[in-house]
């Protein structure tokens, strides 16, 4: 039979020491649990209440929060506080298990969140120590109604820890990877605005003959064409069963594909049984979702560029 590691596969040079096996409730020093009971108000502005649709990435955006309290609650109702680097993990609801670090910054937990702190132990150390167990924590849920993890349960979580020195190396090489990650996710999410910007100014409005904004060098008015007029329309994939489906020499591109990706994704298709009744997808071919249990889900489009 097999025995547990007590090291990891992957170490800094200079160590070689066994790891110490403990339950989470040995390194926690400190609980914060503000659960319970609700405010009397909730406040548009002010002191912003961590929720669980928050917490999953390293430091929760602030900027996301839709509750918030004012001073006189937080002096009078909360009762516990955070402090930063604090973790927080979700024990109700949906995304329970998941964990993420309190910020630098005033905020509150109130409902369906934990806070653990711990002083013995490098607090980032234990933040990705419990990440990497993520699986065992949501294994924890004890829900009927709505997922659940009893506080109780999760603390006696086994996990291990290693000499400080170790721990801060560790905690601090992986802190640099998620703030390279946060660097590039802010990137992106520019590089997003300045897209919809640009389309916003780069197409005609309803009435108009022209883009507000458009290359040098073009300057004559753009032609109104019905859309069916331009090419030809084919309907998908027709007079099948379930039994047709995920063998066969042909291969069909998949709603989840159309619906996901601008640019259709060129492994984001599915086996399927070939027959000569079918229309055959062609480079350039712009595809649409036509029907959903959802209307925000129909109209979506994706070109295929194979």
């Amino acid at each position: 039979m097999a025995t547990k590691r007590k090291t990891p596969l992957l170490r800094f040079r200079g160590f070689s020491e066994e790891w110490e096996k403990h339950k989470l409730k040995d390194i926690i020093n400190y609980i914060v649990d503000n659960r319970g009971k609700n405010p009397a108000y909730y406040c548009d502005f002010g002191i912003p209440v961590i929720d669980n649709f928050m917490i999953g990435d390293t430091y929760p955006d602030l900027e996301k929060a839709n509750r918030y309290i004012d001073e006189e609650l937080f002096n009078n109702f909360i009762r516990k506080y955070n402090q930063p680097d604090d973790i927080l993990i979700t024990l109700v609801g949906n995304g329970i298990g998941k964990v993420s670090l309190f910020p630098d910054k005033k905020a509150v937990i109130i409902q369906n969140t934990l806070g653990l702190r711990s002083e013995s132990n490098d607090k980032k150390f234990c933040y990705y120590t419990l990440l990497s167990k993520q699986d065992d924590v949501v294994a924890l849920d004890r829900g009927m109604a709505q997922p659940s993890i009893r506080q109780d349960e999760l603390l006696d979580l086994e996990i291990y820890t290693t000499s400080d020195f170790e721990e801060k190396k560790i905690s601090a090489f992986v802190f640099t990877i998620d703030n390279l990650i946060s660097l590039q996710k802010k990137k992106y999410k520019k590089l997003v605005a300045t897209k919809r910007a640009l389309f916003e100014k780069m197409f005609p409005k309803n009435g108009d003959d022209a883009a507000p904004l458009r290359f040098k060098g073009y300057e004559s008015a753009w032609q109104k064409k019905i859309l069916g007029k331009i090419g030809t329309t084919y309907t998908g994939l027709s007079g099948k069963t379930k039994d047709d489906f995920g063998h066969g020499e042909a291969r069909f591109v998949t709603y989840v594909n159309v619906f996901k990706n601008p640019i259709a994704d060129i492994k984001g298709v599915d086996f399927v049984e070939i027959d000569a009744s079918q229309n055959i997808v062609k480079s350039g071919d712009v595809l649409f979702t036509t029907s959903s249990e959802t209307p925000e889900e129909v109209g979506m489009s994706s070109v295929w560029l194979v």
